[in-house]
């Protein structure tokens, strides 16, 4: 086998045509960029003293600002310190509240026990009033029944007693 080699022609024209776009473009970029850079002035002495008193003045005015945020910072962290110390009573309040509720609970668990054992002992005693009532009451009328026949006895004796005497006088066959 024989080894096959590839060659390039080499275009003397075409190689010499980049050379040049090349060199032509490197030298539009050098143009644009040193067109865009700002003019080198060397400031005067009045313009440099004009931009010492504006860096001062807004170094003054930054100090001025960072003393006010201190001073506010200094009274914001006093005003935590009441809240964190009022929310710490509040806690104590609120701790002190719940066992009081607690205290009252088992309080009104023993009265609503106490009102059912007595609710229990008034509807016994209403029962043994009743029953009372109704044997009160049941007596009398036995009294009254017993008082009844005795005068009913009583008048029958004095009807006798009195026919009695009329027969005896020939007043009543």
């Amino acid at each position: 086998m024989h080894p096959y080699y590839l060659r390039e022609k080499r275009e003397s024209g075409r190689n010499s045509l980049e050379i040049v776009v090349g060199i032509v473009a490197i030298g539009l970029l050098a143009a644009c960029v040193l067109a865009d850079l700002p003019r080198v002035d060397s400031p005067t002495s009045a313009q440099r003293s004009r931009d010492y008193q504006q860096h001062g003045q807004s170094i003054a005015a930054l100090e001025a600002t960072i003393r006010t945020l201190q001073t506010k910072n200094e009274a914001a962290d006093v005003q935590l310190a009441k809240i964190a110390q009022l929310l710490e009573s509040t806690r104590a309040d609120l701790i002190n509240l719940i066992d009081g509720h607690s205290s009252l609970s088992t309080q009104v668990v023993a009265a609503t026990t106490r009102l059912q054992e007595l609710e229990t002992t008034v509807q016994e005693t209403n029962e043994h009033a009743t029953k009372l009532s109704e044997f009160i009451s049941m007596h009398q009328l036995l009294e009254e029944r017993d008082a009844a026949i005795s005068e009913s006895k009583r008048s029958g004796d004095q009807v006798r007693d009195l026919t009695l005497r009329l027969q005896r006088a020939g007043v009543y066959p």
